[in-house]
């Protein structure tokens, strides 16, 4: 566990689908373009270049991403994503996508479908989803409990980098932070996870819709 470290993710309903529908429907993108993007909130590139950078403090095995089994609401249904007289946004689909802030957007693949209902998202790359039971060592690492539907109950604390004050901290972050670093320590056991993510260099991109109004 020493050099253990990975993303958070809160992980629930988006753009009108369920966790298990949107899962199915990544892997399939997976399996035929060899990665798929994975849409959050957007994060401003000093926010991505920070993370990237602790990543390579520790130059873990693999960078994976930690996702719930929440059971929350869908992004389209936050205050922030309701339109005049209550009218609501929807996902919309991602045009273009950009791997650094000084690289040219380039078009997502079309075997690639991802959504968000801003203009101006970010995205995990993802290379491999693994569910619980699946992988013995993740299995081990997150300890694996059988429920119904499966997840994974880890037993281990962990701590969370906060981007504003460039440090780690052992109390649990609250619900305004969606996604963020984590890495073993004497701080907060973790809430119930619903999948792991694999993701493949550079691990986070940003995404856009030119079209959006």
């Amino acid at each position: 566990m020493n050099n253990f470290l990975a993303f958070w993710h809160s992980f629930g309903p988006h753009g009108g689908e369920q966790p298990e529908a949107i899962i199915v429907d990544k892997q399939g993108q997976i399996s035929n373009n060899e990665w798929t993007l994975w849409s959050f909130d957007h994060k401003r590139p000093e926010t991505i270049e920070t993370w990237i950078s602790e990543i390579g403090k520790v130059s873990p095995e693999r960078v994976l991403v930690l996702c719930s089994a929440w059971k929350g609401r869908d992004p389209c249904d936050y205050p922030e994503n309701i339109g005049y007289k209550g009218t609501k946004i929807s996902a919309r689909e991602y045009m273009e996508y950009r791997e650094s802030r000084w690289q040219d957007w380039q078009a997502i693949p079309k075997e690639i479908r991802v959504t968000h209902p801003k203009r101006l998202a970010s995205a995990f790359k993802v290379s491999k989803i693994i569910l619980p039971g699946e992988n013995n060592e993740i299995d081990n690492l997150l300890n694996l409990l059988s429920t119904n539907p499966m997840t994974w109950h880890p037993t281990f604390e962990v701590e969370w980098f906060k981007i504003t004050r460039n440090c780690w901290l052992t109390h649990r972050p609250d619900s305004r932070y969606r996604e963020f670093l984590i890495r073993a320590g004497n701080g907060f056991q973790l809430r119930p996870i619903r999948a792991v993510l694999v993701l493949t260099e550079p691990y986070v991109v940003k995404i856009r819709n030119p079209e959006h109004p």
